[in-house]
C-alpha cells in the first residue's frame, strides 16, 4: 500500500534507502566484513517490522510518559540550582 495519507510511503523509501546502503557497503567491503552490512539489514528489518507492530495509541502514551520524566528532571534542575 503506497498512499499519501499516513505512513504507507515510508516502509517502500526505508527499504530501498537500506537496500542501497547494503549494496553499497558489501561492494567496497573485504572478505568477512562483505556479509555484515546483509546481516544488519536483517535485523534492522525484524526491528522494523516490531516498531510498525505497536499500536499507535501505545507509543503515544509513551511519548506523553516520556516528556513528562524529561519536564520533571528539568524542574528537579531548577530546584537545585536555586538553592
Amino acid at each position: 500500500y503506497i498512499g499519501l495519507d499516513g505512513a504507507g510511503w515510508k516502509v517502500p523509501l526505508i527499504a530501498f534507502i537500506t537496500f542501497g546502503t547494503v549494496v553499497f557497503l558489501s561492494i567496497r567491503a573485504r572478505g568477512f566484513l562483505r556479509i555484515v552490512p546483509f546481516i544488519v539489514a536483517i535485523l534492522v528489518g525484524y526491528i522494523q517490522a516490531f516498531i510498525m507492530s505497536i499500536p499507535w495509541a501505545v507509543i503515544g502514551g509513551m511519548t506523553i510518559i516520556l516528556y513528562g520524566l524529561i519536564a520533571a528532571n528539568g524542574v528537579k534542575v531548577l530546584i537545585k540550582d536555586t538553592k
